[in-house]
Order: C-alpha cells, then structure tokens, then sequence
C-alpha cells in the first residue's frame, strides 16, 4: 500500500527534486526556494540529505493542494508543506516529521538547519 507522499511519488518515477540540499549548498544561512504543488508539476518536492549530521538522514518536502489527483485529500495535508524522511533507494517506510503553514518552521534533527515558510 501506498502513500503518494512525495518520497513514493519519487520512488514511482513520477516527481524529481526542485533541488536538493545537502552541506555543499545548504549552509547555516538564509537560502529561498519556491516550492510548487506536487499536485501541479513533477518537481514539486525539496530533497534535503542530512550529510552533516553523524547518521546521515534524507528530508523531502512537499507542498500539496486539493485538486486533480490530491482533489480528496484531508484539508490537514493540503496548502501546508510537508516534511517526510525516507532514505531514497531503501525500503524503510517514509515517516512523516510535520505539516508547516505560513510562519511555521523545522529544524533539522542535528539543530543546525532551519526550514521556514515564507509564503
């Protein structure tokens, strides 16, 4: 069974990265992205690998609206961004690390990167 949640949309070949963040262009300052809908376009997700951290962790985040495909989504899973780990090419379970809105914020399991929603 299948939660079309942004690291199996990627796992089914359907979505690629926006971007993908990692300690070469991640560092410990301001960076923006404009994150589309996975509902809309196929690389509507941010990949983020932990590789700074001592155990190493992939972090997507996704942004999903309530049409097309996503049209009978819960409203708790659409218009915020998501944030999910799963380590791409394993066959860990992907586990769900919270839903952002406007002003919300993440920070990554070693403290050192933030995740802001602008807009």
């Amino acid at each position: 069974e299948r939660c079309y949640n942004a690291p199996h949309a990627i796992e089914m070949g359907w979505l690629s990265p926006l971007v993908t963040l990692d300690s070469s262009n991640f560092v410990q300052h301001e960076r923006t992205e404009d994150l589309p809908s996975m509902s809309r376009y196929n690389d509507g997700t941010i990949k983020i690998t932990t590789d700074w951290a001592a155990t190493p962790k992939t972090f997507w985040l996704q942004y999903k609206l309530k049409e097309g495909g996503d049209a009978g989504i819960s409203s708790s899973w659409s218009n915020n961004v998501g944030i999910k780990a799963w380590n791409e090419g394993s066959y860990e379970r992907t586990d769900h690390h919270g839903n952002l809105g406007v002003g919300g914020s993440w920070v990554d399991p070693s403290g050192t990167r933030q995740v802001q929603v602008n807009n």
